[in-house]
C-alpha cells in the first residue's frame, strides 16, 4: 500500500543493496547488472521499441502529433510532434498498489 507522506524515491543506490540481498550476489556485481539493464532498457525504448517485464508491466512508446494550444497569456502556439513513454503496471503490482482500497469489505457504491 502507497501512503503518500512515507512514499520513498528509489534510487540506484538505494536498489542495488536491496536486489543484493534478495540475490545473494555482490553488490558490486548487482551494481553493474542494475546499470546494464537500465542502460538496455533506455536504449530500447529510444530505438521505439516497447518493452514487457513479466509480473512487472509494460513501457510502451506513443508517438504524439503536432497540435495547437494556448499558453497561459492565451496565445495559440504549436506543440511540436513528441515521443512518449507510457507504464501499464501488470496486474499483481496493480493489486498490490491498490491492495487497501479492498480493505475494510465491500467497494462504495457510486451514486448516479
Amino acid at each position: 500500500m502507497v501512503n503518500d507522506a512515507t512514499a520513498r524515491h528509489l534510487h540506484i543506490d538505494d536498489l542495488v543493496p536491496l536486489v543484493s540481498a534478495k540475490t545473494g550476489v555482490s553488490q558490486r556485481q548487482t551494481r553493474r547488472t542494475v546499470s546494464a539493464f537500465c542502460s538496455v532498457v533506455g536504449h530500447e525504448l529510444g530505438e521505439g521499441s516497447d518493452i514487457t517485464l513479466r509480473n512487472f508491466g509494460r513501457f510502451r512508446i506513443a508517438s504524439i502529433k503536432s497540435y495547437w494550444r494556448t499558453d497561459l497569456d492565451g496565445h495559440r502556439m504549436a506543440q511540436k510532434a513528441f515521443h512518449r513513454i507510457y507504464f501499464s503496471p501488470a496486474e499483481s503490482v496493480q493489486k498490490k498498489l491498490n491492495g487497501h482500497l479492498r480493505e475494510g469489505g465491500k467497494r462504495a457504491k457510486s451514486k448516479a
